[in-house]
């Protein structure tokens, strides 16, 4: 299980109160293990995977938490976990609300912009 692998302090912000945690340290200090482990500790307690939200920066640090969840539970359940970066995660929200919306290219923007000033 992935809080075995956690230090005291991880395994607090792992195991902290239900409710919005942000997680905050320097490269090297575990936060994929701290992240993954809070997530394995909500799964355990029932909470849905259609519950959890997990958002990074980077498509590779969401890859790789993906991955490692995959490892300890089946690919049907954290396959329903929303996560991505922010802006994957917010742009699959805009399509499923407003199919029609489109993103513009910056090109497009400073066209457009011109227009407009």
């Amino acid at each position: 299980m992935p809080l075995s692998r956690l230090n005291d302090e991880q395994r607090r912000a792992a195991t902290a109160p239900p409710g919005h945690n942000l997680i905050i340290a320097s490269a090297g200090t575990g936060k994929t293990s701290t992240i993954v482990g809070r997530i394995a500790h909500l799964l355990h307690w029932g909470v849905s995977p259609e519950k959890i939200l997990l958002l990074t920066f980077t498509n590779k640090a969401a890859g790789e938490m993906i991955q490692r969840l995959k490892e300890h539970f089946p690919a049907r359940t954290v396959d329903r976990i929303e996560a991505g970066t922010f802006h994957a995660v917010c742009y699959r929200w805009l399509k499923e609300r407003l199919p029609q919306a489109t993103l513009k290219q910056p090109g497009e923007l400073k066209t457009l912009f011109r227009s407009i000033y």
